[in-house]
């Protein structure tokens, strides 16, 4: 009796001592950031690509960073302002995140910038391209470049193929509004005469009495900067009605949903779009991505992968010099980041965190696939 009085007494004090050294063994510290996508809704396919790309960085940063750890909390935003602003407050009020990735479609980003300008939090948009961003404010930073280079481009294409008198049709919101105006502009200057343009709402399913209208005009060519869904479905109507002008896109066409939803239909279809990296950078990620995920990854997936790897630079840094995480003191940092390098190229801040030095391209889709375009 006496033994086993022992023996529970010994068993009773390795229990105690081992929860006092499991006690002091130090967890980790855990730097929560903010992520704000469309995994649900009209931009789902946008939203998880951002998202793979980001979960594959935050398992390479997490791996370097030892002893701190970040973790992402994700929002849906459904591609709805009203939503977006709500996950907004949310991550800043309640979970006290300095940083968030958000803004994949500028109406978006758009709504988040003044959250993240009034609580000084950090927006690093990971694909929004609107011009009406550049002077959104301090906290905003963008690693896709803006659309006033992608009108330029876009304008210069068409009236150096020889088109001179184009119909528009473009997605009536902030993006789709602000890429139509640049474009214009660009194509008024150089000569060129827009003979009818007409805003869409990105919900429509049918566009054939918009198409009558255009069948009537009887254009050369076709800009049509809209997103992939009703992109796809437009360019259906518009081949199913025998009009034969060129059609031109604006870079949402680079995404799966476009082709796909297109078919046949999208077979010569030109579009201007962010020219993928292929450096190192990119070959390396893509390679990770395809065994993960099974495809090779998209724009959208290399600026999800980018974004997260700026933010945890900056957080690495401050970390180095034994100062406070916080979106000023983040933002202190990535103004000043020069050519960082990544899936997306070298990311380069100007005043204003845009993005300098990513150039815009000229694609076309041949055989089910978008390449770069080649000049004849």
């Amino acid at each position: 009796m006496r033994n086993f009085k022992l023996t529970l007494i010994f068993s009773l004090i390795l229990i105690l001592l081992g929860n006092f050294f499991l006690g002091c063994k130090k967890e980790p510290k855990v730097i929560k950031i903010g992520a704000i996508l469309p995994l649900t809704g009209d931009l789902a396919s946008f939203g998880q690509h951002c998202k793979n790309g980001m979960d594959i960085a935050l398992e390479e940063v997490n791996k370097k960073l030892g002893k701190t750890k970040i973790k992402v909390i994700y929002e849906d935003d459904q591609n709805n302002a009203n939503l977006a602003v709500s996950a907004m407050n949310k991550l800043i009020d309640i979970e006290k995140v300095p940083a968030v990735i958000g803004g994949i479609a500028s109406s978006i980003a758009l709504a988040e910038v003044p959250i993240a300008n009034t609580k000084k939090v950090v927006l690093m948009c990971a694909f929004a391209s609107s011009p009406k961003l550049r002077k959104a404010g301090e906290y905003k930073f963008r690693i896709m470049p803006s659309d006033d280079y992608q009108g330029v481009i876009a304008a210069e294409w068409i009236k150096n193929l020889g088109f001179k008198k184009i119909v528009i049709i473009y997605t009536h919101n902030d993006w789709g509004i602000a890429l139509k105006d640049a474009f214009v502009s660009n194509f008024v200057k150089l000569g060129g005469e827009i003979i009818y343009e007409e805003g869409i709402n990105p919900e429509e399913k049918d566009f054939r009495s918009v198409i009558a209208k255009i069948k009537t005009k009887n254009p050369e060519a076709l800009f049509i900067p809209t997103y992939p869904r009703e992109g796809a479905i437009i360019v259906k109507q518009i081949k199913e009605a025998g009009i034969k002008a060129q059609i031109f896109g604006g870079d949402p066409w680079a995404n799966r949903d476009f082709i796909i939803g297109a078919g046949k239909a999208a077979e010569g279809v030109y579009f201007t779009a962010p020219l993928q990296y292929q450096g190192k950078e990119f070959q390396e990620f893509a390679e990770i991505y395809k065994k993960k995920y099974g495809e090779t990854p998209d724009l959208t997936a290399s600026a999800g992968y980018d974004a997260l790897k700026i933010i945890a630079f900056a957080i690495e840094k401050l970390i180095e010099q034994n100062k406070e995480i916080t979106g000023p003191s983040l933002r202190e940092i990535l103004r000043n980041i020069k050519d960082f390098p990544g899936a997306t190229g070298f990311t380069t801040f100007d005043e204003d965190g845009d993005v300098v030095g990513k150039p815009f391209g000229k694609m076309v889709i041949k055989n089910g696939k978008p390449e770069i375009y080649q000049e004849k």
